[in-house]
């Protein structure tokens, strides 16, 4: 695991960059120092499969950094001594993409030790495969206290399928931002409002029963006012029923949003998402600053995903001026709203 010891500059130093084939920091880059923490190499709190990482800043410019790994391990690299050591353990279901798939640390961590993880599980008996989002306190020995799991978010999973997305990250606000992978299913997932996956949401964790509340101006919400703007006000109360429409959700319409960023202040939210293997191949980048529906599985960057064979299924027409019509959806609202495309594309 390689991380900058500088994870910004100031534009007035930064040298011109070519975007297009920009390969990363050099060693002797003037702006950037590169230090290798964590290698599979070190006896110590060795790498094996890292995936999301958070910083943890300290006095003096020193800066831990806890990561997770595929296989459920928590660790934590500390920053004054140099060294990475084992916090804990998620025992998690793990094949494909399964396992622990998301880190993020609380605004107020300092004081609360509260982070939140994201992963993959499967009981005993088989009877639940989900995966959870949910809250951990770290204990006074620095290790994290397993009895101390507040369960958020369930979310059903078909085991060893593609997609499990995971990138979590505060904004200024004390909002939790996760995205939410497609779990390779069609209408019944990213183009299904009553179903969380396929898309990127938006929770307030705090300590109420349910461990979180709703952000004013989520998915919901802002589709149900723009309907009555419009004059549409049946559909305008579809979106407003949190039976239909999961409140928790933000964005929906993502096939595998891995990695999201958002700004902290403006709440900005952009996103990556790898097009399909199979037919129509393309690849897209979108960037949002309210609420949309973004496309998938009807449209994956240009490309009109309609007939395609995609996870056993064919894909039904889509429109993006009206909005495609989810053919499967038993819970959800089946009229979707117009696309909003992506700032960029290619096939």
């Amino acid at each position: 695991m390689v991380i900058p010891a500088c994870i910004g500059f100031s534009a007035a130093l930064a040298p011109a960059v070519d975007l297009g084939t920009y390969k990363g920091c050099a060693a002797s880059d003037a702006d950037f120092e590169r230090q290798e923490l964590v290698s599979s190499g070190t006896a110590d709190g060795n790498a094996s499969g890292p995936l999301k990482l958070d910083f943890d800043a300290r006095e003096n410019g020193i800066v831990d950094v806890y990561f997770i790994e595929k296989d459920g391990k928590l660790k934590k690299y500390d920053g004054a001594l140099k060294t990475a050591t084992l916090v804990g353990q998620v025992p998690c279901a793990t094949g494909n993409e399964d396992g622990l798939v998301g880190l993020a640390l609380d605004p107020a961590f300092k004081t609360n030790r509260y982070l939140y993880l994201y992963y993959s599980f499967l009981s005993a008996d088989k009877t639940e495969s989900t995966y959870r989002i949910s809250r951990f306190k770290l204990g006074a020995d620095g290790k994290l206290d397993m009895a101390s799991e507040k369960i958020l978010i369930k979310i059903p999973s078909l085991r060893s399928k593609w997609h499990t997305a995971g990138s979590m990250q505060f904004d200024a606000y004390g909002d939790l931002w996760i995205a939410i992978g497609d779990n390779e299913l069609l209408d019944g997932g990213p183009g299904n409002t009553a179903d969380l996956r396929g898309g990127i949401i938006r929770i307030h964790p705090d300590e109420s029963a349910q461990g979180y509340s709703i952000p004013k101006g989520n998915f919901g919400e802002v589709i149900s006012t723009r309907l009555k703007v419009a004059g549409n006000a049946a559909l305008a109360a579809e979106y407003a029923d949190t039976a239909k429409v999961r409140p928790e959700i933000y964005v929906k319409g993502t096939r595998n949003a891995y990695t999201i960023t958002v700004d902290p202040v403006r709440r900005w939210l952009t996103w990556g998402d790898v097009g399909p293997d199979q037919g129509k191949v393309s690849e897209e980048h979108n960037m949002v600053k309210e609420p949309y529906y973004t496309g998938w599985p009807y449209f994956a960057g240009e490309q009109d995903m309609a007939g395609e064979s995609l996870y056993g299924a064919k894909v039904p027409a889509g429109n993006l001026r009206s909005g495609p019509v989810n053919q499967t959806a038993i819970a959800g609202v089946k009229q979707l709203p117009p696309i909003r495309e992506p700032i960029f594309k290619r096939s």
